[in-house]
């Protein structure tokens, strides 16, 4: 192709992509590509057609091509990165702007767009809990920018999410002396501490944020957190109500108040704004389900009890099933897969089975083709809510316990070997829950001070703590303490409920912390003492947990140490060994 032919088709199709005619560019584009494949005038600029048509594939490769020939070439560059980024390849759309900043490195749009890429690369690492990959990408994200206030703030978020509270606080810190009128910084610089457990270095920071932000209702919503952590439960709900004033739509915000009028023993206006916590991010998304109960009378309907939450809070919720069963004409029950056998016994008249979920991204998506094709539930609803469509139709009534049942032939079998073996009192006892964050730690005594239970003579205690990394635990509270702690190696205390509740109903007793294995004790209608600290959500404003007469509750409050009642437990643990 000649040169002045190669020109004037170059500016036709200048011209074309100008008129708009992207089409009849690209067209002309092609052609000469097809000849001149090398020729880097056209490559770009039909890369920016390809662009602006929405093919943004066919423009990569062509931005590509141009490089080869032009490796410099900042314009060309910057497309590819922009191109990346639609696309989702953000650690790629990264690398390619900070590429230009290694050409010219005040380049504002390279340096705007490579952290922005690494943000959401970071976010990525973080959605799958890859804290190493994402803390290492909210680094890049600094270097691009360091006089900037918001990489900072989310390297803080993602360390305070992966538990590393010391560099979150010194993100967060760095953060807010670049930027100090920012509240969200300051906010989650007051959960740094509220999660360490300084409260009152909590307090400063969430006051000081609603100073030079009065209507930010986080703010008043940290406030309420710390006021309900030193037992004030009616200033919490106060500060809470302020913050829902302001963020009415804010799920987070409500079910939060939500759990502080449990607290106040508001039952009515607690049960309502639970409802938010369906609104929270990282829900399961029902694909397939019928249209929600609202509440009317069930006697012609198939209703569809939804699982949610963890297992140890569909355990708690279930409490509410014998009602909604005597209201159905027919009950299908979804249900954690591990409890299904437990269900099925335990509620003969209903349809049970196991929740099918997968990934979905923000959350997880839940599947519902295994129901009943012929008779399919024409209502749904989740088994949290239960309590709230009850109450309003009269189920204020006291709840029916034991409501959940063990395989009677296992709980026979463990009971003769606990009889057989155990020297006076066979006591089934956890000491924490599985997941424990340095936050979370409060409300499980440290092992140390379980000393004083540890060494009551006469007592065996059947471990059936749950979760990972708890077998050292138990060796160290056998070889520090002399207990004596049976560890059932052949039981897998995470994943077998049937043989769990059949060891805690075939114990006299069970211990434990707020967990799991204290939801089991009380559905069981079993002995229980569960270790909590207060204010909870779960006594609704009482001493007692409505609807499980048989867990007695041992109460302290948040900032008490845990050892004065851990001796009250010890001597209680004796006299109960003298009656058995």
């Amino acid at each position: 192709m000649r040169d002045h032919n190669l020109q004037a088709m170059l500016t036709k199709a200048k011209t074309a992509h100008q008129a708009g005619d992207l089409a009849g560019a690209a067209e002309i584009y092609d052609a000469i590509l097809a000849i001149l494949p090398d020729q880097l005038d056209a490559l770009r600029r039909a890369s920016a057609v390809a662009t602006q048509a929405g093919r943004l594939d066919a423009a990569a490769v062509l931005c590509r091509r141009a490089l080869v020939l032009a490796p410099a070439s900042i314009g060309v560059i910057l497309r590819l990165g922009l191109l990346l980024n639609h696309g989702n390849h953000v650690t790629a759309a990264a690398h390619a702007f900070e590429r230009v900043m290694t050409i010219e490195p005040d380049h504002y749009a390279a340096s705007h767009n490579a952290q922005v890429a690494r943000l959401r690369a970071s976010h990525a690492a973080a959605a799958a809990a890859d804290w190493k990959a994402a803390i290492a990408h909210a680094t890049r994200a600094i270097r691009t920018a360091p006089a900037r206030h918001i990489p900072w703030r989310e390297l803080g978020l993602i360390a305070q999410q992966a538990e590393h509270l010391d560099l979150a606080r010194r993100a967060l810190t760095r953060a807010a002396i670049l930027e100090l009128s920012d509240p969200e910084t300051l906010n989650r610089l007051g959960y740094v501490a509220f999660g360490s457990h300084n409260i009152d270095r909590a307090e400063r920071y969430f006051r000081f944020g609603a100073i030079i932000a009065p209507s930010y209702a986080n703010a008043h919503l940290g406030q309420a957190e710390c006021l309900a952590w030193r037992g004030d439960v009616a200033a919490a709900v106060a500060a809470a109500e302020r913050a829902y004033g302001m963020a009415p739509d804010s799920a987070q915000i409500e079910s939060r108040l939500a759990l502080f009028l449990f607290m106040a023993g508001e039952l009515a206006r607690g049960r309502r704004h639970y409802e938010a916590r369906l609104r929270k991010s990282g829900n399961v998304t029902r694909l397939g389900v019928p249209a929600r109960w609202q509440g009317e009378a069930l006697d012609r309907h198939h209703l569809l009890i939804c699982s949610e939450q963890g297992i140890g809070d569909e355990i708690m919720y279930a409490v509410d099933i014998p009602a909604t069963l005597a209201r159905v004409r027919r009950l299908t029950i979804e249900c954690d897969p591990r409890l299904v056998p437990i269900y099925r016994r335990s509620f003969p008249r209903a349809d049970v089975g196991p929740h099918h979920r997968r990934d979905g991204g923000a959350g997880k998506i839940g599947h519902y083709h295994w129901l009943d094709p012929v008779d399919p539930p024409d209502l749904h609803c989740e088994v949290g809510s239960l309590d709230l469509m009850l109450g309003g139709r009269g189920g204020d009534e006291p709840r029916k316990t034991p409501y959940l049942r063990a395989h009677p032939a296992r709980t026979a079998a463990w009971r003769r070997q606990f009889q057989a073996t155990a020297p006076h009192l066979t006591v089934a006892i956890a000491w924490r829950s599985r997941v424990v964050t340095q936050h979370r730690a409060a409300a499980y005594p440290p092992l140390a001070a379980w000393a004083p239970l540890w060494r009551v003579p006469g007592v065996r205690f059947v471990a059936v703590q749950y979760g990972h990394d708890w077998i050292a635990e138990a060796q160290a509270i056998e070889r520090d303490f002399g207990a004596d702690l049976t560890v059932l190696d052949d039981v897998d205390t995470t994943d077998d409920m049937e043989e769990v509740f059949a060891i805690a109903a075939a114990a006299d007793l069970v211990i434990c912390p707020s967990s799991t294995v204290g939801w089991i004790g009380g559905a069981l209608g079993q002995d229980t003492w569960l270790l909590l600290n207060r204010p909870s959500y779960i006594l609704r404003g009482g001493d007692d947990i409505p609807g499980f007469p048989t867990v007695k509750v041992w109460a302290k409050d948040n900032a008490a140490p845990w050892e004065p009642l851990m001796v009250e437990v010890a001597a209680a643990l004796a006299t109960r060994r003298d009656r058995a």
